[in-house]
């Protein structure tokens, strides 16, 4: 992901001082792999070296740092910044990005952990959609009737192997499917390729794919998991089907369902996910409504006004 940047990049460093027991109210002080303090120290000290006394923004997008970091660096930046969807912690910054829930529940739920003054911004009208996306929103979608398309996502990593439930769930299911499948690490490949003979659909494996945003706009549907990737789905105007792997991922099935571009997956089982792509196939105009739904839920324009939010004196 590195290569999406233009800027410099510069590492922090590797593990420093141990986490203490009682690292403070952050939720995950693991994560860090080290204290707030000792980071948030690094990271001061990297802006010294780079004779930066002071920067006008600062974005901070980890679950492991909450107001006792923010607070150490709040003096070196004008405008502070933060990315999250869990919800659990203070975080005392200027502007706070959570593109997952919707703003109802985001005002409840971070209603007493952040500043008085704090900008809010929630929900997938937000949503951090990059230009590739936006460059196949509009296209024509035209679904193959005689070997639908699907896209399987399960997530970069993926622990469960739910990718392979997946695609064990899908065999016997008429009519025969022409399957994508994504996966960010070789760990399920042979697993995934012996499931060829047995599948009565058309297999093709994609590991750590970098061109993502084509093979969206190819597919006729989408089995994935529920978190940023449906945003993305939305935007190119993919229905989904969506499983919720984290507790963080319900409001983004939540409000996808609602709108109707998605339709929630219970579980990883073949009766489940038969009913639901059957229905999906047969009801006529459905897939074109999906399709509608999740582009007007996501309309692409998330980056720039999250940028003139964020820029505004």
């Amino acid at each position: 992901m590195t290569d999406l940047f233009p800027g410099e990049i510069h590492e922090l460093g590797g593990p420093g001082d141990p986490v203490p027991e009682q690292a403070g109210p952050s939720s995950h002080p693991d994560w860090l792999g080290t204290s707030q303090g000792e980071d948030a120290d690094r990271l001061l000290e990297l802006l010294d070296r780079l004779d930066m006394k002071r920067v006008e923004y600062l974005i901070v997008d980890h679950y492991g740092i909450d107001e006792t970091w923010h607070r150490r660096v709040r003096p070196f930046c004008r405008k502070l910044v933060a990315i999250d969807d869990l919800a659990d912690r203070g975080m005392d910054v200027d502007v706070l990005l959570d593109q997952n829930r919707s703003p109802e529940q985001a005002a409840v739920d971070y209603g007493q952990r952040l500043p008085s003054k704090a900008v809010l911004l929630a929900g997938p009208h937000w949503s951090l959609i990059r230009r590739e996306f936006r460059d196949h929103r509009g296209q024509p979608r035209r679904t193959n009737p005689e070997m639908p398309r699907v896209l399987v996502i399960m997530g970069g990593s993926d622990p469960d192997e739910l990718t392979s439930d997946v695609i064990q769930s899908l065999t016997g299911i008429d009519p025969p499917l022409d399957v994508t499948v994504v996966i960010g690490q070789p760990d399920q490949l042979e697993r995934l390729e012996s499931m060829r003979e047995s599948t009565n659909h058309s297999l093709h494996i994609r590991v750590a794919e970098t061109q993502m945003a084509s093979l969206m706009a190819r597919a006729d549907f989408a089995i994935s998991a529920a978190g940023s990737t449906v945003w993305e789905l939305c935007c190119i105007g993919v229905p989904m089907v969506l499983l919720a792997t984290e507790a963080n991922q319900q409001a983004v099935v939540q409000q996808a369902q609602t709108v109707g571009a998605a339709v929630r997956l219970p579980e990883v089982q073949p009766g489940a996910m038969s009913a639901i792509i059957g229905a999906m196939l047969e009801e006529g105009g459905r897939m074109e409504a999906m399709s509608h739904a999740g582009q007007e839920l996501v309309d692409g324009g998330g980056a720039r006004r999250v940028s003139e939010v964020i820029l505004s004196p």
